[in-house]
């Protein structure tokens, strides 16, 4: 079985940064959508730079990015064609892995100016969408796009879930009932679901939800996902602040299983 891919999400500060970063994690993910862990533009550029510095990536590799699988290459008509977009995304993004992690930066439900003006400023690989966004904003989007999909007790997977061609990553969040916040609620779902849908789509995902240093590997053996995300999972007493020690218990649980 390969390793699973670790995100430290909803990080606020340069240092929490730098030490995911330096432990190894694959995903360093920023929040710009209304929320105490939100941040600023002026803080996310501050953040990568120090995460890139701390690993002394050279100016070359501080600039690689994550590229988008060319459409051209497939005509979408089977469930082939389908499994080979979201497959060869997994392999993009596991070349550049091979080298630094990547900067995501997540959004809910505001509009694609926005979006697009964040990403002007912000050296972001990766986009995340966690709102109730059209299928179709992704394509406006010049950067690969995870879509979170919220998963409850009575959740059916929804047929856009396997939609290639628009988000490039499908990312499974537990949805809380009568909460406006969407993720970082500490709230976990069912993982067997997580299973469920990766076996019935074909496809590898990405699960977060409730995660922490002493539940993550019993999430990874159940799941199977090809990538973790946490972010109140490890953080500290200090809202938004987060735990070095718990950022580097998590990642050794997770790449130990």
């Amino acid at each position: 079985m390969k390793q699973t891919r670790v995100k430290i999400c909803g990080v606020t500060r340069e240092e929490d940064g730098v030490q995911a970063a330096l432990q190894g994690a694959e995903f360093i993910g920023m929040i710009f959508a209304p929320s105490f862990r939100q941040i600023s533009v002026q803080t996310a550029q501050k953040i990568i730079s120090s995460s890139k510095a701390a690993l002394n990536l050279s100016s070359s590799s501080t600039m690689e990015k994550m590229e988008k699988p060319n459409l051209k290459n497939y005509d979408f008509q089977l469930e082939s064609d389908c499994i080979a977009w979201f497959s060869d995304s997994i392999k993009a993004a596991g070349e550049v892995l091979k080298r630094r992690p990547l900067f995501s930066g997540v959004f809910c439900n505001q509009s694609l100016e926005e979006i697009l003006d964040v990403l002007e400023k912000v050296d972001l690989d990766i986009v995340q969408l966690h709102g109730d966004e059209p299928i179709s904003m992704a394509k406006q989007i010049p950067v690969p796009v995870v879509k979170v999909f919220g998963v409850d007790k009575k959740f059916s997977p929804p047929p856009q879930i396997n939609t290639p061609g628009f988000h490039n990553f499908v990312l499974l969040d537990t949805k809380v009932e009568g909460e406006s916040e969407r993720g970082g609620l500490g709230v976990s779902f069912d993982h067997s679901i997580a299973k469920a849908v990766s076996s019935q789509f074909h496809i590898d995902l990405i699960v977060a939800g409730g995660l922490t240093p002493e539940n993550v590997a019993s999430a990874i053996n159940t799941a199977h996902p090809w990538c973790v995300d946490v972010s109140s999972g490890v953080e500290s007493n200090i809202k938004g602040s987060k735990d070095h020690s718990k950022i580097s218990a998590f990642i050794k649980n997770a790449k130990n299983c």
